[in-house]
Formats: structure tokens, C-alpha cells, sequence
């Protein structure tokens, strides 16, 4: 079984599930992680509200991070699963999350809630994914009903760093210029190619791939 660091049983890694309850005078909401670095109007963002079909709820886009081997389990059973491999069941990253919380709560109101505990532990149960926070549950909501959630074009969140050691390139192929970048996985490959710079890109959030000479294709 795969060990979840520690800090995924702090309640921010959930609390989202309880939005669309709570936050009864917002319809819709774009959450977005700290690590980012955005390059265009968040605006484009919200359009893409306009373009959920009529069940999906939630969108993000994919996982650069090579963790096919989370669904080992079950594809020891499912030896044609496609759940977690490089295409459009592959993981699933919530460093931007667009969340329909009205159509959310239209559906609850039809018996359908699908951010409850009780589906999330029934996927977990089904899938024997091992998964550890909140984006692990929308990808196999995804692999179950891909009507729920909506894929984001790559390049809004963009994390060439994440994919940097991935045996697998093809999973964290992205072809476009990046509108956010997403500096998860920054830790690991600056500490090894930029050390002293890495030090100070709190400041700057800029991605290690513009630490160069010219700077000229970050910009």
C-alpha cells in the first residue's frame, strides 16, 4: 500500500466537498492552489463554465506526475483497465479546480451527491485505488462517470517540473504554451539544477525552466 504523507489527513484537502452546502449564495468557484504562476485573465477560466455538459460538476486538468502505479490493485484484476494510464483516465491534478456548486446542488436535491462520503468511500472500495486526497477521489469519478468531470486543457496548469523524472513522457506531454504554471515538483528538481536560486523563487514564482540566459520564452 502506498504511505500517504501526513499531510493529506488535514481537513483543507477535503473541506471542498462541503462547499456547495455551505456556500449556499455562490454558484460558481474557481479554486486555485498557491504555487501558481498566472499568464492570462483568470476570465478564460470561468468560460470554460460554458462549456460543462449538462451532468458535469467539477473540472481539472491532468496529472503530470507519473502515479499510474496507485491503481496497481486494481488493474491486477482489470487487466484491461485503462484506469491511470497516459490519455484521458490518467490522474487528475487540483491545483485548479472549477466547481458548478448550483448544478451540485441540483443534483444532491435529485438523490444524486456525488461529493458524498458515501460515493467517495464506495469508489475507493470499487477501485481499490490508493490514492490520498481529494483529486485522487474526481479520478476515479472521472474513470466511473466521465460525464462529471470536465478535462482541462494542459496548459492551464502547466508542471513541466512535475513530470521531470516520469519514465513515462507521455504523461506529462502538454503542447501549448503554458497560461498557469504550476510549480509543484519545483522542490525536487531545483534543489539538484538551481540550489541558490531555488532559494528565492518564493518571491518570484517563476518556473526553473526560465532560469536561464535569455529569458525570453517566459515571458
Amino acid at each position: 500500500m502506498y504511505p500517504c504523507p501526513v499531510k493529506y489527513k488535514l481537513d483543507i484537502f477535503y473541506i471542498q466537498f462541503l462547499l456547495a452546502k455551505e456556500l449556499t449564495q455562490i454558484n460558481k468557484l474557481i479554486i486555485l492552489d498557491i504555487d501558481l504562476r498566472i499568464r492570462t485573465d483568470l476570465k478564460e477560466l470561468y468560460e470554460y463554465f460554458h462549456q460543462f455538459s449538462s451532468g458535469e460538476v467539477v473540472a481539472m486538468a491532468k496529472e503530470w506526475v507519473f502515479l499510474q502505479f496507485l491503481a496497481e490493485s486494481y488493474e491486477s484484476m482489470n487487466p484491461q483497465s485503462q484506469l491511470g494510464h497516459a490519455g484521458p483516465f490518467q490522474n487528475l491534478n487540483s491545483g485548479i479546480v472549477l466547481m458548478d456548486l448550483e448544478k451540485l446542488r441540483e443534483q444532491k436535491a435529485r438523490g444524486e451527491d456525488v461529493l458524498s462520503a458515501e460515493n467517495a468511500k464506495r469508489l475507493a472500495q470499487k477501485y481499490k485505488y490508493a490514492g490520498c486526497s481529494d483529486q485522487e477521489f474526481y479520478f476515479v469519478l472521472r474513470y466511473e462517470d466521465p460525464h462529471k468531470v470536465y478535462l482541462l486543457p494542459c496548459v492551464y496548469n502547466y508542471m513541466e517540473s512535475a513530470g521531470y523524472f516520469n519514465s513515462d513522457k507521455s504523461y506529462g506531454m502538454c503542447r501549448g504554451k503554458p497560461k498557469i504554471n504550476h510549480l509543484t515538483g519545483e522542490k525536487a528538481v531545483s534543489e539538484q539544477l538551481f540550489p541558490t536560486i531555488y532559494k528565492y523563487n518564493n518571491l518570484f514564482k517563476l518556473s526553473n525552466w526560465c532560469w536561464n540566459k535569455t529569458w525570453a520564452h517566459c515571458y
